[in-house]
């Protein structure tokens, strides 16, 4: 694996490892509503494979060249949401959609770089975890286009 996807799949890593924190402590937040805490940490199990299997993919270019995972920007601010839950809901539901988008970013460039490259070990970790990023953007969207009508239009 060159340098250049060596530091895509690290990048991936951290932002899969970002996402189940995320998930989990969505999960934690909404515990009364099942759906979402439930979904949350089997997402953020998918999320927790996906970064172990990037981790070890690069586990020996990081360890043959002593760098680290590129630098990321920091997490988005966060909007108040101010004590009502329904609000925050929806605001965790857009800050996981942001971060999955971009996780799908990663995945999208590294299946291209596998196909180019024929490489089988790449294929093989794209073929798992990019079909379950496409499903974790798909849940938060649905979950936004659900849940936004009924927070947006009732009185608090």
């Amino acid at each position: 694996m060159n340098r250049r996807v060596s530091a895509i799949v690290q990048a991936l890593e951290e932002g899969e490892r970002r996402l189940a924190d995320d998930l989990r402590a969505t999960a934690r937040r909404h515990r009364d509503d099942h759906e979402v805490h439930h979904v949350a940490h089997d997402l953020a199990r998918w999320s927790d494979e996906h970064s172990r299997r990037l981790a070890e993919a690069v586990g020996a270019d990081v360890a043959s060249d002593g760098s680290g995972p590129p630098d990321l920007p920091p997490a988005p601010p966060r909007a108040s949401a101010s004590d009502d839950p329904a609000l925050r809901l929806l605001e965790d539901l857009r800050a996981l959609h942001q971060a999955v988008a971009g996780n799908c970013a990663y995945w999208l460039m590294l299946s291209q770089a596998a196909e180019a490259s024929h490489d089988s070990r790449l294929l093989d970790l794209v073929g798992l975890g990019r079909p379950r990023a496409l499903r974790q953007l798909d849940w938060t969207k649905a979950m936004m286009t659900s849940q936004s009508p009924q927070i947006l239009t009732t009185p608090p």
